[in-house]
């Protein structure tokens, strides 16, 4: 729905609250100013993050799952505000003021609640992500280094530890985050070593690589096991 309909669809509705509150009541008290206050407020509230997820300009833990929590928030606080706007003569402003701050905490909390479980979520999936990571980017950088030597018999060399790499583990674990980055540095440093046409050093830099690209798999595979 665009965004108009929706304007004017929640200022017909406060408009019609409006009138149902005031015609239904023939004098008005701090009770129920208060009482009327808090109900507009939380229609507004509840049209603002609407608004926010639509325009994806929302924070990350606004979600349309929240807005339908805090759809049940406005609901619960118009129907108590009410109560409290017809009968305001029989009570005294502090029971507007209580119900308001304790809905207000209790949904409170379980926004932040919420929060920090998609902190949490999201903070996995990142960190899964990465892990899914090196088998693409040192595959990739062998690639480059196959496609820069001339000679087939080099080529074939580094296309051992290519076959490796493509055939590792592609989810990793925290127990070889380091030893992911030692064998990238080290697929760096065998392009350089093939740069230079040392050839002697670039072939014990893959034996060091191919050892540490299994001790990788191992390691995983032993956690896969434990």
């Amino acid at each position: 729905m665009k965004l108009l309909p929706k304007i004017i669809i929640y200022v017909l509705f406060l408009v019609a609250y409006s009138l149902l509150v005031f015609l239904l009541n023939s004098d008005y008290t701090v009770v129920f100013g208060m009482a009327y206050a808090f109900a507009v407020l939380a229609v507004l509230l509840q049209f603002t993050c609407t608004i926010l997820v639509d325009k994806k300009i929302k924070a990350e833990f606004l979600t349309y799952h929240l807005v339908f929590v805090l759809l049940s928030y406005t609901v619960i606080n118009l129907i108590a505000n009410t109560l409290c706007a017809f009968f305001h003569r029989e009570i005294t402003y502090l029971v507007p003021l209580l119900v308001n701050v304790c809905l207000l905490a209790g949904y409170a909390i379980y926004f932040i609640i919420h929060f920090n479980s998609v902190k949490a979520i999201e903070s996995n999936v990142k960190e899964e992500r990465a892990r899914l990571q090196f088998v693409r980017v040192a595959a990739q950088k062998l690639k480059l280094i196959m496609n820069s030597i001339t000679d087939i018999s080099v080529s074939k060399k580094v296309e051992i530890i290519y076959d490796a790499v493509r055939g590792s583990q592609a989810l990793g674990n925290e127990g070889v985050a380091a030893l992911e980055l030692e064998i990238l540095s080290d697929i760096d440093m065998l392009q350089i070593l093939y740069d230079d046409d040392n050839f002697e050093g670039a072939d014990r830099l893959s034996q060091s690589i191919l050892t540490k690209l299994n001790r990788r798999n191992a390691y995983i595979t032993s956690s896969q096991v434990v």
